[in-house]
């Protein structure tokens, strides 16, 4: 992602993480063991020499969001989206999910970056399990 935003902002991406558990149940996580709250998101500054986590107009930032079922059951149908904020672009190509690089149409692999968006599949998520997409 190219960063357009004024020097030393660095855009904040709103994440949107939906889940269907495959039965009707009051409280799924409860019911079924199924915790997808263990979720982390971090940002880096591709090309820099050091660690600063500031971005410039021009920086090209790398996006990493992983989530992790930390229940006992399996999570189904898991969708993972995120809204891009109007002060960064989109480096078309660079959709991944565990490393797998993934088309940025909708199509028939599990992700797509369309208007402004970003969402990908994650399908079912095992007991322990984490997945992790990158952009």
């Amino acid at each position: 992602m190219r960063s357009s935003a004024l020097a030393g902002l660095l855009a904040v991406v709103a994440v949107a993480l939906s889940a269907g558990w495959g039965r009707a149940a009051p409280s799924p996580r409860q019911a079924l063991g199924v915790d997808l709250t263990h979720f982390v998101k971090s940002a880096r500054v591709l090309g820099r020499a050091t660690d600063e986590a500031r971005a410039e107009v021009g920086d090209v930032i790398e996006w990493t969001l992983s989530v992790t079922n930390g229940g006992d059951g399996a999570a189904e149908s898991v969708t993972l989206a995120d809204a891009l904020s109007p002060r960064v672009t989109y480096v078309d190509g660079s959709l991944r999910l565990d490393g797998r690089s993934l088309s940025d149409r909708s199509d028939a692999d599990e992700g797509e970056a369309l208007d402004r968006r970003v969402a990908v599949r994650l399908g079912l998520i095992g007991p322990r399990q984490t997945k992790t997409l990158s952009f």
